[in-house]
């Protein structure tokens, strides 16, 4: 695998986790308010 693979790999897993941190926190956002 080149390197250039593996750096889109991170890309896309790194705005996988940005959208599913926004979500916990827009729900923990509703919980506590």
């Amino acid at each position: 695998m080149s390197m250039q693979t593996l750096k889109n790999k991170a890309f896309r897993v790194s705005i996988q986790w940005n959208a599913l941190v926004r979500k916990l926190l827009a729900l923990s956002k509703g919980w506590f308010h």
